[in-house]
């Protein structure tokens, strides 16, 4: 029922709160970079409730014994095919879509913008106030299609993982998944 599911999710969120806590503050500890440390917690606390609504699509179609494995895979198809990174839009332009909702390629847009294009993108004081720090990272961001912003990068995350809550709610108030064996 929808109460159940929504008890579920409301349940999960500090648990999602507290593990990406224990993975944000050792990585904002001893990692050097620009980004702030609220934005980088936000990302990645986005990202992990992305991997929580994915693992109630999962089990809805899975039995249990098999829904670590489908989320290895799933995890493996998001993050490394998607990302932005390993395959880019670009060459792969077909698939454009994919990317589009991807969780992980928003999340290495906003991730990009926020520690390597904004700061670096043009010197901010001294001699050399507003040239460019280096000629490449406008092309980098260009060939990777990492041009958009920190904040908007957020949000398509964020409707990203509406839209997969309410496809997990509607799987589960439409289908007999709740009684599945």
């Amino acid at each position: 029922t929808p109460a159940y599911f929504f008890a579920k999710v409301a349940a999960d969120m500090p648990l999602c709160f507290v593990s990406i806590f224990a993975l944000w503050a050792p990585f904002a500890a001893i990692f050097v970079t620009p980004m702030a440390p609220g934005d980088l917690f936000v990302a990645l606390w986005l990202l992990n409730i992305f991997g929580y609504f994915s693992g109630y699509f999962i089990s809805f179609f899975l039995p249990y014994r098999y829904c670590g494995l489908a989320a290895v895979a799933w995890s493996v198809w998001w993050g490394i095919l998607f990302c932005g990174i390993t395959l880019s839009m670009h060459s792969a332009s077909q698939l454009k879509f994919l990317f589009y909702i991807s969780p992980c390629f928003w999340f290495m847009n906003a991730y990009f913008n926020a520690s390597t294009y904004h700061p670096y993108k043009r010197v901010r004081e001294g001699r050399a106030k507003g040239e460019a720090y280096f000629m490449g990272v406008t092309r980098y961001a260009s060939s990777y299609s990492l041009l958009v912003n920190f904040s908007s990068s957020l949000g398509w995350l964020i409707l990203i993982n509406f839209c997969l809550l309410f496809l997990d709610l509607w799987i589960i108030t439409t289908t007999n998944v709740h009684k599945k064996k």
